[in-house]
């Protein structure tokens, strides 16, 4: 059985049906110059998760952007790049913290 990853239909406005699912991992990267690739990867993702620092990324990208909520599944690392106001605010909502 053959098989092929495109990994461009992952950046359409819905995931085919057809498709296993995908989960992404943010870094502590700059995401505004993803743009609206990142609302559209995380909106097809069936798992989120932020490594540390990309905690208070995502978090930015929420306050700018009322209309989507960004909560991931889960945030690991260490949580030494994580800012109080950011961890206090995703420990209210449905989120997983792995340290």
């Amino acid at each position: 059985m053959e098989s092929s990853w495109k990994p461009g239909r992952l950046l359409g406005e819905t995931v085919e049906e057809d498709s296993d699912g995908f989960g992404l991992i943010v870094l502590a990267a700059d995401l505004n110059e993803v743009g609206p690739k990142f609302g559209r990867l995380w909106k097809n993702a069936v798992c989120r998760v932020c490594a540390d620092g990309a905690a208070n990324r995502v978090h930015d990208i929420e306050d700018k952007d009322g209309d989507l909520k960004y909560i991931p599944d889960i945030i690991c690392g260490d949580m030494d790049s994580v800012r109080p106001e950011v961890l206090s605010h995703y420990q209210l909502q449905v989120c997983h913290l792995f340290i």
